[in-house]
């Protein structure tokens, strides 16, 4: 489900259909700073290992 499709944060809270609610950056914005805190909503961080990504651009041989 998309966060379009999702109108309100508080309905879908209380619903027991899902257990947790992944929030990708791009969407924090849409979810209201009280929900933040709640244990079901997980706002999603992206985090860049440097050796990681090293040697994906070796494998893909890309040089940035």
């Amino acid at each position: 489900m998309s966060v379009d499709e999702v109108g309100d944060f508080k309905r879908l809270l209380k619903d027991s259909h899902y257990d947790r609610i992944l929030v990708s950056p791009g969407a924090r914005s849409k979810v209201p700073v009280k929900l933040h805190q709640s244990s079901r909503i997980l706002l999603l961080q992206m985090e860049l290992d440097p050796e990681g990504l090293e040697i994906a651009r070796i494998s893909a041989g890309v040089i940035v």
